[in-house]
């Protein structure tokens, strides 16, 4: 997980829903340098995950789309406003309404 949020909330929120056994990794903006739409963040995983050679950004705003363009990777629209998207040229490659539409996604190679 990359997120702009501080690791205390972010954290929090994970366990909070029983989520964060679920992520191998959890980058917070105490991690990095720069913020979304900055891909500094994508910099951190790639040092701590070396052997990661695949990966996609899923995220809710026009900022985690620039922040994938700028990390050339994949963006998949999760329920963001499509009118944000649009008026800062972020081009999903897929937009989904449900995290449960994601694996199909995923194993298509989105």
């Amino acid at each position: 997980m990359w997120t702009n949020n501080a690791r205390v909330c972010t954290i929090h929120v994970l366990e909070q829903l029983a989520l964060a056994p679920h992520f191998d990794l959890v980058i917070t903006r105490d991690d990095f340098r720069r913020l979304k739409p900055d891909p500094d963040g994508f910099r951190v995983i790639r040092e701590r995950l070396p052997r990661l050679t695949e990966a996609v950004v899923v995220g809710d705003s026009w900022v985690d789309g620039l922040a994938a363009r700028a990390a050339r990777l994949p963006f998949i629209a999760y329920r963001a406003d499509e009118r944000e998207l649009a008026r800062h040229g972020v081009v999903p490659r897929a937009r989904i309404t449900a995290l449960t539409d994601l694996p199909p996604l995923l194993d298509a190679g989105a």
